[in-house]
């Protein structure tokens, strides 16, 4: 696990070209964690990630926690939750933003934590959140399912802390 903080979003140009080549997701598939108060570029970085996911041709789906949830609740309901976790499963790279940003149901969090477990040492994850991940443990609320939540995705991860003031 590699601990990158940008000061005033200064990151370490070299860890930052190094990301940008892609192999964390096309050979390492690791993830990233990327943490900053709102306004400090944590969407935007993730964006242009992505961009260079998709110039190295391969498959990327960006999706907010809340619209991701939904989607999942919806297919629970009509019998295609299996096809939608195989379709999240196979993409290069998820995206999820906006993690941790307003309370979730158990349901949620585990339904989330399943997409999270299937792409688990296969496929690449970024999420993004305004709490530091060690604040995701309180967050999830519940022991088990954070150790669960915390391991598939932190023993494989960049960390990224955007500091500094809003862009906005």
């Amino acid at each position: 696990m590699k601990l990158i903080i940008g000061m005033e979003r200064k990151l370490d140009k070299a860890e930052t070209l190094s990301i940008l080549k892609c192999d964390w997701v096309r050979l390492q598939y690791q993830n990233i964690l990327i943490s900053g108060a709102s306004g400090t570029g944590k969407t935007w970085l993730t964006c242009a990630l992505g961009a260079s996911v998709v110039q190295h041709k391969m498959s990327v789906r960006c999706a907010r926690v809340g619209r991701l949830a939904e989607e999942i609740m919806y297919a629970r309901l009509d019998g295609t939750i299996t096809k939608l976790r195989a379709k999240l499963a196979r993409l290069d790279l998820l995206i999820i933003d906006d993690f941790a940003l307003s309370p979730m149901s158990k349901q949620e969090l585990t339904d989330i934590f399943k997409i999270i477990e299937d792409r688990s040492a296969q496929r690449s994850t970024t999420l993004i959140s305004q709490r530091y991940p060690q604040e995701w443990y309180g967050y999830i609320n519940d022991s088990l399912l954070a150790d669960a939540f915390m391991d598939r995705l932190r023993s494989r991860a960049y960390l990224l802390n955007l500091e500094g003031k809003s862009f906005r």
